[in-house]
């Protein structure tokens, strides 16, 4: 890694320093404010009955989710707080991920993996343990694949890279919170015109609305009650529309968050590359930790989540290198054509998970004649899975061993630390 000249700062350089500092103690502030009342959830749960693991390893989990998201953040804080207190610039050093950490990351997961397992096992006082270890089988695969985008690829000031990663933890899931939360209330609003058509399905809408604000409703009884609406091609339909259409294209495009507001700084297409990868690996990082409080089947939900991961990282880093493309050659064709291609992944992928879903929920319930064709198309949705999973690590490979062989037959071209001075990002 190589010492780059400090730059004095423009007003604009400094406000953005000033913003990104700001935006990520905040974060920090609410994660930890939040991991300290999950914390303080589960100690209650723990006093009250501590035999019982599943009043109290969620919260605690969740608990330990949250204070690892303001962890990751807290580089963000220093880096940006280092600036503000150097006007006249700091000699950052450009970052660069050497191909020996993708080596040593893959080689810890196994080990994880496997005392997580024997955790799970022993049960008892060594529960404790667990949530630790689950943030490590959740953060550790999906770092291996962000590495294995970005290894020796320029990255910029560690100012640049932290708050990229910052704004993938934070910003990013807030947006397609908002986004998506618009998308369903039309879908929702547009069902129920339908359903009103329809009275026997508004019954069962209405029947499961009350069973969900009921205190004892169980996972098993909101399902019992879904199965019907479930039968209708129309919301099999909007479900397919949702999850396959609407969703993929909310998120690919705000997914490579921390590339847009590197609008304007001098980037190169492998940069954008890499840091896009960061920012999908922030994103399935968040929405992963989320999504796995449940210990059931612990191994297989991580295996997974990491699929979902190598989606996220893979689409994510071909927006932002067509993003860079975009901005720096006008290559306007590159940039959508990038954007549908990662749409068409992502919906294809979600479209194949909710088959299985669906499987999953209507089997209980399936004529005798329908059931064998259901399990062929599930087996056929998690093969498909497979597939797209390895298809996009090896996508991320290719991409990255063409983007270096890119760098070395013409340096001045693709972007070495001295055509990437470091600048101020949120």
């Amino acid at each position: 890694m190589k010492n780059t000249k400090p730059e004095k700062e423009s007003p604009p350089a400094r406000v953005y320093t000033a913003v990104q500092f700001a935006f990520s103690v905040l974060w920090v502030t609410i994660t930890w404010s939040v991991g300290l009342m999950l914390a303080l959830v589960a100690l209650v749960e723990l006093m009250q009955s501590p035999q019982s693991s599943e009043a109290w390893l969620p919260p605690l989990t969740m608990a330990a989710a949250g204070v690892s998201l303001g962890i990751f953040c807290m580089p963000s804080v220093y880096y940006s707080f280092r600036r503000m207190l150097n006007p006249k610039g700091v000699p950052w050093r450009s970052l660069r991920a050497p191909s020996r950490w993708l080596s040593a990351v893959s080689l810890t997961i196994p080990f994880v993996l496997i005392g997580g397992t024997a955790i799970l096992r022993i049960s008892g006082a060594a529960l404790l343990l667990l949530p630790i270890l689950h943030i490590l089988a959740v953060v550790l695969p999906t770092v291996a694949v962000a590495l294995l985008a970005m290894r020796e690829l320029p990255l910029g000031s560690p100012q640049r890279v932290w708050g990229v990663l910052c704004s993938s933890l934070s910003l990013t899931p807030l947006l397609v919170l908002i986004f998506e939360g618009m998308t369903l209330l039309l879908v929702g609003t547009a069902s129920l015109a339908y359903l009103s058509l329809h009275p026997e399905g508004l019954e069962r809408l209405l029947e499961l609305g009350t069973a969900l604000q009921a205190p004892d409703t169980n996972l098993e009884q909101a399902i019992e009650l879904l199965r019907p609406l479930l039968r209708s091609p129309v919301i099999i339909s909007l479900v397919l529309l949702v999850f396959s259409v609407f969703v993929p294209m909310i998120e690919e495009f705000v997914k490579p968050i921390g590339v847009w507001l590197l609008y304007g700084r001098p980037l190169s297409p492998s940069a954008g590359f890499a840091l896009g990868a960061i920012s999908g690996g922030g994103f399935a990082l968040v929405e992963t930790l989320a999504l796995s409080v449940e210990m059931a089947n612990w191994v297989a939900l991580i295996g997974t989540r990491l699929g979902t991961a190598a989606i996220h990282v893979m689409t994510s880093a071909l927006c932002g290198w067509a993003l860079v493309q975009l901005w720096t050659k006008g290559r306007y064709r590159r940039a959508l054509s990038a954007y549908l291609s990662a749409v068409l992944i992502h919906g294809l992928w979600n479209g194949l998970v909710v088959v299985i879903a669906l499987q999953t929920i209507l089997q209980p319930q399936m004529a005798e004649h329908a059931a064998p064709l259901w399990n062929r198309v599930s087996l056929s949705a998690s093969f498909g899975l497979i597939t797209l999973a390895v298809g996009a690590l090896v996508c991320l490979s290719g991409m990255n061993k063409q983007l270096r062989q890119e760098r070395q037959s013409h340096p001045n071209k693709a972007g070495t630390p001295k055509d990437n001075p470091p600048r101020t990002v949120l």
